[in-house]
């Protein structure tokens, strides 16, 4: 396929606020390695599958949908840091 073929796809993840709430209670302890087996898990599914991804992009603020007459409402997200 040429690059001109290929579909787009956007990928989003959106964790439920109180689970990642809970998580950040979670002993440093265990949540450390927890987080560094998850970042070698991606880390290395990324690098199988770097051919396929053609394109980074941050989507921007934090929103979440809410009811058509109601419009969007901020939210918090989170993410692993390294």
């Amino acid at each position: 396929m040429t690059t001109s073929t290929l579909k787009k796809f956007l990928i989003l993840y959106l964790a439920p606020t109180d689970v990642i709430s809970e998580w950040a209670k979670t002993d440093p302890a265990t949540r450390k390695p927890a987080e560094e087996t998850m970042r070698a898990e991606w880390g290395r599914w990324m690098g199988e599958h770097a051919k396929m991804i053609t394109l980074t992009e941050a989507a921007g603020k934090t929103r979440q949908s809410l009811p058509l007459a109601s419009g969007t409402s901020r939210t918090r997200s989170c993410c692993i840091r390294s």
